[in-house]
């Protein structure tokens, strides 16, 4: 029946087997919000009661709405005592498969991929069964007190008027044709406990009136149910800030799950024929009005205003970021940057120093704690020498954040000099999760339209899963990032202090890149060539600080430009900028995710102080994958994937189109460039017997081992020696 008649409620049945039996989303770590939550940080007995709790409460609320949409295609629940319990019992083949199905995933995961100790186990499993068992327990207390059966009305109808009610009911055995219903189901027996069976009982004698009466007072209890899980979602989504109440992702999707179920079937119960047509009326309404500020839910650049009239965004505006003026400027202000470098980088005898460039892929938390990792092997062997010689750290997503965080570290000890750049905290802050609070507010708060705000520098601006982002990032690596606006490293990057940064999104409108950084830019926003050889040289980036002075850019938020360059599609919001037309920002991993095109243009911009002040370049890349490992598999194309594929296949393979298309300027550089240029490669390649780590925001302990192990391949430490003996 539940497959014939509601195949949405089905449909997340099938979600959640495929999520708990590690099949459905495990590339991208969907699998572990729910077989390794994390509450406050950790991963134990009360996390995974609390995903019992969200568990057990969506099973009873699957429950309800069944009971409420299918109830009456067996009459003969009226008749029996405790009609809903015994509907639950006979309707627990679905919710029972699953729970043993959780278990034992429960188990396998914790053993294989956290190495947790059997006592652990246990306790994991015994919070997860004590949450489900404490929630139906509770719903069923409620219900064996507040509901009753034809008998109990019978009973109540005679109290009140006597020998009115002998006559309603006999007049009713005359009359009475409930059983030429065409959709009800016959039913013989029926399970009145998990442990015994009954036949059931006619039900010919009883009014339609009398058993509308059972299921109308069924219904008022549920309703109260489905109200208070409803005014619970509003509650986690409103207290979302505050640690204690940013519950396990895994049990808001629960919590998200059993709305949605709640709202299909007050559809299909209150509108019956209508629902379809109803909800597509609905559809079309919603997105009317969704272009109202309202209904609108884009995310903004915390710290940009946007009240006033947009800027208009056409060939003028994108042209004055090109003026003769601003680029000299510029390129001035730039080569002053590069000449403090010198200073810093100076080699004793007067030899010339290499110029490093750090081009970082992207790739979630894998990439975060694989870069961070690279960087901080590489300063421990070169004694520090390593950011000295950089001058540009350019990359996508998941390396930035990575390698953001390190050049911070390395920022502090240098106010700080007792800070331990190898301290292996700073590693563990980084690999800590993010998938958690990103998920719980999609369901809590996103999936029904933000509706929270906070404000910076007299903005408002939207609570939603990109605000949590960027406060569970914040509390991830010690708050040092907390309040730090772009303009705060202005200062710092110009002396040389710490290398340039920029960072990049996609415009989705245009595909040009919108490059974020304290310095100028203008000299990057096309291609560095002559203007009198080339007709119309086109304009492919906008330079944000530029674009946007008059919008107060310098106070954007450093931790919102990092999220601009790693905001993975539905994963993170994209953002939306005060232009007209209105723009969209997105992962700087469509254009250029290992950051090596922008690092390309900056060279071939200042080629000729670098070719005159350096020995030569050093392009240290650190990426999450092997691109030489061809592994493609042999496909028995069906109708449909001959179809799909080719729209497919171009979309997965974007990074190695990008990795194609960097080993050609590679070879355009090399024959150009006049100095030595060395390209050096750290690849995170697990070991045949290791699971490589998953694209997502939350890492295993398995998969950190994992990253660790991968420093010490041959490939790597031959380039890392490498870069040792460049440098030093």
């Amino acid at each position: 029946m539940h497959f014939k008649k509601h195949q949405v409620l089905a449909l997340f049945w099938l979600m959640l087997f495929g999520f708990v039996g590690a099949g459905f989303g495990s590339k991208f770590g969907g699998p572990y919000l729910f077989l390794d939550p994390e509450y406050l940080g950790k991963v134990n007995f009360l996390s995974f009661f609390i995903v019992g709790l969200a568990t057990g409460g969506f099973i009873m609320i699957w429950q309800i709405t069944t009971y409420i949409l299918h109830a009456w295609r067996f009459p003969f629940l009226a008749a029996v005592r405790e009609p809903f319990i015994k509907f639950c019992i006979n309707n627990s083949i679905i919710p029972l498969a699953f729970i043993f199905t959780y278990t034992y995933n429960i188990i396998q995961f914790q053993h294989n991929l956290e190495f947790a100790s059997h006592f652990n186990k246990v306790m994991d499993v015994e919070g997860f069964l004590a949450g489900i068992c404490s929630i139906i327990l509770v719903t069923l207390t409620y219900f064996f007190g507040t509901n009753k059966n034809a008998f109990s009305w019978l009973k109540k109808t005679a109290t009140k008027k006597g020998n009115k009610a002998k006559s309603h009911l006999q007049k009713a055995i005359e009359n009475d044709d409930v059983n030429n219903e065409p959709k009800i189901i016959r039913v013989d027996y029926y399970l009145n406990s998990p442990f015994s069976i009954r036949h059931t009982r006619l039900v010919n004698h009883y009014s339609k009136e009398l058993i509308r009466q059972v299921y109308k007072q069924h219904y008022f209890n549920m309703l109260f149910i489905e109200i208070s899980t409803i005014v619970l979602l509003l509650a986690f989504g409103s207290l979302m800030e505050l640690p204690l109440f940013r519950i396990p992702a895994g049990a808001s999707v629960y919590l998200c799950f059993s709305v949605i179920t709640i709202l299909v079937g007050a559809f299909s119960y209150w509108l019956r024929g209508w629902r379809t047509t109803i909800f597509i009326f609905l559809f079309v309404l919603m997105n009317i009005f969704s272009k109202d500020d309202l209904f609108n839910s884009k995310n903004k650049f915390y710290g940009l205003h946007y009240e006033g009239t947009d800027l208009p965004y056409n060939a003028t505006t994108l042209g004055n970021m090109t003026d003769s003026n601003k680029l000299k400027s510029a390129n001035n202000h730039t080569i002053q940057i590069l000449e403090n470098w010198k200073k810093k980088a100076a080699i004793a005898n007067d030899v010339k120093p290499y110029m490093v460039f750090l081009n970082v892929s992207g790739g979630g938390s894998r990439s975060a704690f694989w870069t961070f990792s690279v960087l901080q092997y590489l300063d421990s062997m070169t004694n520090g020498d390593l950011m000295q010689h950089a001058q540009l750290i350019t990359g996508g997503s998941g390396g930035m954040i990575g390698a953001s965080y390190f050049r911070e570290l390395y920022y502090q000890r240098q106010l700080h000099p007792e800070i331990n750049l190898h301290d292996k905290k700073w590693l563990n802050a980084i690999g800590l999760d993010l998938l958690n609070p990103i998920a719980s507010t999609i369901a809590v708060n996103d999936l029904f339209l933000p509706w929270q705000h906070f404000s910076l520098n007299k903005e408002t601006y939207k609570k939603d899963r990109g605000y949590m982002f960027e406060k569970q990032f914040t509390e991830n690596t010690f708050e040092l990032f907390k309040n730090k606006k772009l303009m705060d490293y202005y200062s710092p990057e110009f002396s040389s202090e710490i290398p340039m940064m920029i960072l990049n999104g996609t415009i989705v409108n245009d595909g040009r890149f919108l490059m974020v950084s304290p310095q100028p830019l203008n000299y990057m926003v096309r291609p560095n060539y002559n203007e009198q050889r080339i007709a119309d040289p086109k304009i492919d980036a906008v330079d944000f600080r530029d674009f946007f002075k008059t919008r107060d850019a310098d106070s954007v938020l450093f931790t919102s430009a990092l999220r601009v360059n790693c905001t993975f599609p539905f994963v993170l919001p994209t953002i939306s900028l005060p232009t007209n037309p209105r723009l969209d920002v997105m992962d700087a991993g469509v254009r250029d995710n290992y950051g090596f095109e922008t690092s390309i243009r900056f060279l071939n911009a200042f080629r000729k102080w670098i070719s005159d002040n350096t020995a030569g370049v050093l392009f240290i890349q650190i990426t999450d994958y092997n691109r030489s490992n061809i592994s493609l598999e042999n496909n028995e194309e069906t109708a449909l994937s001959q179809m799909i594929n080719p729209i497919t296949n171009v979309l997965s393979n974007s990074p190695e189109f990008q990795y194609y298309h960097q080993n050609n300027l590679l070879y355009l550089m090399n024959n150009t460039f006049p100095k030595n240029m060395y390209v050096l490669r750290f690849e995170y390649t697990p070991s045949k017997d290791e699971r490589r780590a998953s694209l997502s925001f939350h890492l295993t302990t398995k998969e950190k081992q994992s990253l660790h192990h991968a420093l010490y391949n041959d490939a790597n430490q031959i380039a890392f020696k490498k870069v040792k003996d460049l440098i030093q």
